[in-house]
């Protein structure tokens, strides 16, 4: 696709979306529009080619276009109009097959119930969890919260500063990474937060400020185990001690794993990386490898046998056939291709490198500010600083910019802590990390 430009029209795409498409996230100052990918590889609209060092904020684990999940995706969709199939389970109100039947080398279901058996054996065993789906991480989140305070008939939950989980209903609620979320009117009132405990300090002053929360009443905690969009990659390294203490109280607790499982931090979740114990964990992004889909798994011996009411959370697409066909053809990509071990292989050596890019500027006390690595696995940020010590935003920027021109595709992340996002595809090798730390450094030079 090319720039819409004519004699009469010399305006571009990116021009163009912002005239007629009400702003999403993206900054009155960006300038290109993505029109293809192809693995780990994207290219504007002026056939530029860049490196995706953002996988879509974590939504292109395995890539763009992946050979298997396009030929399988074209399959289901070739099955499904031979048998009339779409047309009659558009809803989630029914019980539906969804299956590929024998053609070629595939043959496997694709149903809710397929998804929930590749899905269990990474959470908390096959028989030990259940499964709501939905079509977006936000709804999912919605669903978690909503489902500890049904069964718990407690009103309260906790969440912590700078947490981002979503922009609607009780996600919206449990945000605190930006006021642009929810300045048009208060959150609901329900919701407690605390700081997040990245240090041992942090631990002591969330630690303080339980004494002000009525823990009796609060049906649940949600965190993230790595801080994200408004942490900018920050690691909950002490977040276990803070979950335990809640869970000697009756609280539930939900780790929102929308951008960090699925292997972003080098195992199938972040919360197995720091050691934690949840009763909920909650699937988006990458789950349905471009196709809308969630997943919210729930530890089945936490809850026991507390009824959750049908009619409570619904959703005309939340079990969609295409959704459920998208996450199951993912997993099983996942499964086959050890998407997860190449990213706990890669890890390591992602660290590494990250680290001996900033290295020598971080020694130089001269012309450079400090720069910090942060975050865990391939989920891992470039943190700015001036020589006061203060964050340091408008070299984020910079360097974003200057990736971009090296032919690294990336964006910012946080307004608190602001940081250059450095998550790759899962399926990304060592010469493509190595090209990513060589781009970083010359951005820090010429920044």
């Amino acid at each position: 696709m090319k720039t819409r430009k004519t004699a009469m029209n010399t305006e571009s795409y990116a021009d163009l979306h912002r005239k007629w498409i009400i702003p999403t996230t993206i900054g009155s100052e960006e300038k290109d529009a993505l029109v293809r990918g192809n693995g780990v590889w994207v290219w504007d609209e002026n056939g530029k080619k860049y490196f995706d060092a953002c996988s879509q904020v974590s939504c292109a684990n395995i890539g763009h276009n992946h050979p298997k999940f396009t030929a399988l995706m074209k399959h289901f969709w070739h099955e499904a109009g031979l048998k009339n199939a779409i047309s009659v389970t558009m809803g989630t109100d029914f019980f539906y097959e969804n299956y590929l039947y024998k053609r070629q080398a595939y043959d496997f279901d694709l149903t809710p119930i397929a998804l929930a058996d590749r899905l269990a054996p990474h959470l908390f065993g096959k028989d030990n969890t259940i499964f709501g789906f939905q079509s977006t991480g936000a709804e999912g989140v919605n669903l978690a919260i909503r489902y500890f305070r049904t069964i718990t008939e407690k009103k309260y939950w906790i969440s912590f500063e700078k947490a981002f989980h979503g922009r609607h209903g009780e996600s919206r609620d449990s945000s605190d990474s930006n006021p642009v979320h929810w300045n048009e009117a208060e959150r609901n009132g329900n919701v407690f937060f605390l700081p997040f405990p990245e240090t041992f300090e942090d631990l002591k002053r969330a630690k303080e400020r339980l004494n002000g929360i009525p823990l009796k009443e609060c049906a649940c905690l949600i965190y993230e185990p790595v801080q994200g969009e408004g942490g900018g990659m920050r690691v909950g390294w002490y977040l276990r001690q803070l979950e335990t203490i809640l869970k000697e109280e009756g609280i539930f607790s939900i780790s929102d794993e929308i951008q960090s499982g699925l292997g972003r931090c080098g195992a199938w979740f972040g919360y197995q990386q720091l050691g934690l114990n949840p009763d909920a964990v909650v699937m988006g992004k990458t789950l349905g490898s471009g196709v809308p889909v969630s997943a919210i798994g729930i530890k089945r011996d936490a809850v026991g046998k507390k009824p959750f009411m049908p009619g409570k959370v619904s959703g005309t697409f939340s079990m969609s056939p295409i959704g459920m066909a998208a996450a199951n053809i993912t997993m099983h990509i996942y499964e086959e291709e050890k998407i997860v071990e190449n990213a706990a292989k890669l890890s390591p050596l992602f660290h590494k490198i990250l680290y001996e890019a900033i290295e020598s500027f971080n020694e130089n006390d001269g012309f450079n500010p400090y720069f910090k690595v942060d975050g865990i696995g391939l989920y891992k940020s470039i943190k700015p600083y001036t020589f006061t010590g203060n964050h340091d935003a408008g070299k984020r920027n910079q360097l974003v910019e200057k990736l971009r021109e090296l032919g690294v595709w990336t964006l910012g992340a946080s307004k608190n802590y602001p940081a250059v996002r450095l998550t790759p595809p899962l399926i990304s090798t060592e010469s493509d990390l190595k090209f990513l730390a060589d781009a970083l450094a010359k951005a820090i030079r010429s920044a």
